[in-house]
């Protein structure tokens, strides 16, 4: 597995000359649905930290961090987080300018949307 790490890391940065191997993804929009509800806006109130090199992913609020194993794809520019066992995906540009987190809670799901920065 670390092994596979390294490559995807190499990978990334041959597309990204200056890859970060940890970013800091700011939710700016989010949005709760509900099967009875529908979607509806609602103030973005975390953030999530992507570390590479740990393999990886921290969902945090004003309360601290929870940190997960995930794993790590790429489709073209896309990279791919799997969260297994936590009902939690999300994508972003190997680049950092998009970002999107799906996190479901029971049968409700929380989609949020934003940008990356690298935190070397």
């Amino acid at each position: 597995m670390k092994r596979q790490i390294i490559i995807f890391l190499g990978l990334m940065a041959a597309a990204s000359p200056a890859l970060a191997e940890m970013f800091r993804c700011d939710i700016k929009e989010k949005h709760y649905c509900a099967a009875r509800e529908g979607c509806k806006p609602i103030n973005p109130t975390t953030y999530s930290r992507i570390d590479f090199s740990q393999e990886t992913y921290s969902r945090c609020d004003k309360a601290g961090c929870d940190t997960y194993k995930a794993s790590f794809s790429r489709s073209g520019i896309m990279i791919i987080i799997d969260v297994p066992g936590r009902g939690l995906f999300a994508k972003l540009t190997v680049n950092g300018s998009d970002f999107l987190e799906v996190v479901t809670i029971l049968t409700n799901t929380y989609v949020g949307f934003g940008s990356c920065q690298g935190e070397n």
